[in-house]
């Protein structure tokens, strides 16, 4: 990038996960959230606003532009303890209601993103933060795929997750490109925009470049095992879909025109049914069991199962 575009940017000087204007503005205004009250406060008038707790909301663009100064940005490095401060200490409980911590995260991430624009925060030293909230998003998606509307909207988390996997895949290619050549890419990430855009022709052009496969199941099987006088065994099906149980396969099927008979199902090539509007997503059991017994937080943060989730006790800027 021109070293005259980059003067344009303004520069973050914020150590703190918000900047002390907006803490004193929201404390005054009691517009904290819980997580974010000083213990020992929560039952006065106003309560007061922990330092080591309270992350910078998201603002509209009119009212964003008061925060282009560069006391109120926060730098590359505040950003990532804050995205880790983040997701370290949320809660997973699965017998909560999970959308309320959705809802304060992905504000939070929002107003990360934001700081990251304003400041032209655009190169590789930030590919992380960008893969940390993806993965945010993505599992977001799906623990929150059966909240009614009002809770959760899975097109605004699909339109967000969108756009960070494209600003992934581009660091990624410019980073090949700066290293003449030598292919740069995650196979995650490259999956997640593939199985996202399921039926984009560019996101199908570059799976195909990746090397990578897209695989539609019921359709391809109508076609491939297409016989008017044999059954495919439904437990074998349900196995290999990955099913949680044979009703619901059998739901699928019967909403695709998948005629099931006989503890079986019978594939035909012209009776798939692809006009159909897609099938509400369902949770997982096999999923559930495997996220129950692994840390979340350093699946978000890193990707990896063995990540040592690490509890922010201290402002980031000590």
């Amino acid at each position: 990038m021109d070293s005259q575009i980059l003067n344009v940017y303004v520069r973050g000087t914020c150590m703190h996960m918000c900047p002390e204007k907006e803490r004193c503005l929201r404390e005054r205004e009691k517009l904290l959230h819980p997580r974010e009250i000083l213990d020992g406060t929560e039952s006065l008038p106003k309560p007061l606003a922990d330092p080591k707790k309270t992350v910078k909301t998201f603002s509209r663009s009119a009212a964003g532009r008061k925060a282009s100064s560069s006391s109120e940005l926060r730098p590359l490095p505040v950003l990532e303890k804050t995205v880790s401060y983040l997701f370290s200490n949320l809660d997973f409980d699965r017998s909560e209601d999970w959308s309320s911590e959705y809802d304060f995260i992905f504000d939070r991430i929002r107003a990360v993103n934001q700081d990251a624009v304003i400041q032209g925060v655009d190169g590789w030293d930030c590919i992380s933060l960008f893969e940390s909230i993806s993965r945010f998003l993505v599992y977001s998606g799906y623990r929150l795929c059966c909240e009614p509307r009002y809770k959760y909207d899975p097109v605004i988390n699909s339109k967000y997750l969108q756009e960070c996997l494209k600003k992934i895949l581009r660091l990624y290619d410019e980073q090949s490109m700066i290293n003449q050549g030598k292919i740069c890419y995650n196979p995650e990430f490259e999956a997640l925009y593939l199985i996202s855009n399921l039926g984009d022709y560019e996101a199908i052009h570059r799976g195909i470049e990746k090397k990578t496969y897209l695989r539609r199941a019921l359709k391809i099987m109508s076609i491939s095992y297409s016989s008017k006088n044999l059954r495919f065994p439904i437990k074998d099906l349900q196995s290999i879909l990955n099913y949680s149980s044979e009703e619901y396969i059998l739901e699928d099927c019967t909403h695709y025109k998948v005629c099931n008979t006989q503890g079986g199902v019978q594939f035909l090539k012209g009776s798939f049914d692809g006009t159909v509007e897609l099938i509400t997503p369902r949770p997982s059991v096999c999923l559930d069991q495997k996220l129950s017994s692994i840390n979340i937080p350093g699946m978000l943060l890193t990707g990896k199962e063995d990540y040592k989730t690490v509890k922010v006790t201290s402002n980031t800027g000590d």
